[in-house]
């Protein structure tokens, strides 16, 4: 399914072309990872058990729709952030290895405005200035950030993006639930459907856990994840440890943001973006293999 603002396939082709391909600036180099057994994250981890789960839509839905169809998905044993990572600790990261910091742009402006609105929203307080995390925001989860960055912030950490497939079984368990807390709407366990301006602190609704302990995996900020999309990839994909198409011009990612309603947020919705591409409601969080 893709979100309303998001671009479609051909669209994507193109951004990637304009990006790379016609002397625009390119993507940051991934850097090496941690040595072995070596976390420069300490962030808590949840850990989510080797088994079976349900994947994709709950519901019946039209055969073109990329959540579908629901089957169950066997992966082994991983842990998974239990928040989403901060600007303070991407901030780390930056000073450590000189990354490029998050900025807000007229561009991030541009493409955060939605039809019908009178002028296109700032975001801008909610992220970086000089560099550095502006006070106060150093316990929002980073946005900002493109695909590229999120995998180098993990393996620069000693972890991983976690798979599309990991994602969806962190977030909603084995059951098939539509929401990590289970198939009520959201209330008060999200930050969604622009109820607050703008991100809260990760981790701000225990209440909205998933059953491992996983925060924040419905709203507050959407979620990169490892794999290219690909819309009919359910229906191919392997039924042991998928890790999405081998090639591709967007990457998935997950969760919804704090701006979309309920139908937005569920855990088997799925949306895509240019790895090269940064957004003020997409974030990541880490994901590291258990042997």
């Amino acid at each position: 399914m893709r979100a309303r603002g998001f671009p479609a396939p051909a669209a994507l082709a193109l951004a990637l072309l304009a990006a790379w391909g016609c002397g625009g600036a390119r993507p940051e180099p991934s850097l090496p990872t941690a040595p072995a057994g070596v976390i420069r994250d300490p962030a808590p981890m949840v850990l989510v058990p080797a088994g079976p789960f349900l994947r994709g839509s709950p519901a019946p839905t039209p055969p073109e729709k990329d959540d579908a169809p629901a089957r169950p998905i066997q992966l082994g044993a991983f842990r998974v952030d239990r928040a989403e990572v901060t600007n303070a600790a991407y901030a780390r990261f930056v000073e450590a290895t000189g990354r490029r910091p998050p900025q807000w742009g007229a561009e991030d402006a541009r493409r955060a405005r939605r039809p019908g609105e009178a002028s296109a929203p700032d975001w801008s307080r909610f992220g970086w200035d000089g560099g550095r995390p502006q006070p106060g925001t150093g316990d929002l989860p980073v946005t900002l950030v493109t695909w590229f960055d999120a995998e180098a912030y993990c393996a620069w950490a000693g972890k991983r993006l976690p798979t599309e497939a990991e994602w969806e079984k962190a977030a909603r368990g084995t059951d098939g639930r539509r929401y990590p807390w289970g198939g009520d709407p959201p209330g008060g366990r999200a930050n969604f459907g622009g109820a607050h301006p703008g991100p809260l602190p990760a981790g701000t609704f225990p209440g909205g856990a998933s059953p491992y302990g996983a925060l924040d995996m419905a709203g507050n900020a959407a979620e990169w994840v490892a794999d290219y999309h690909a819309p009919g990839y359910y229906r191919e994909a392997p039924e042991r440890d998928p890790r999405g198409p081998g090639r591709g011009v967007a990457r998935a990612v997950r969760g919804g943001f704090w701006r979309d309603p309920a139908e937005r947020i569920t855990a088997h919705r799925r949306w895509r973006l240019p790895p090269a591409q940064k957004h003020g409601g997409v974030g990541f969080r880490c994901a590291r293999s258990v042997e």
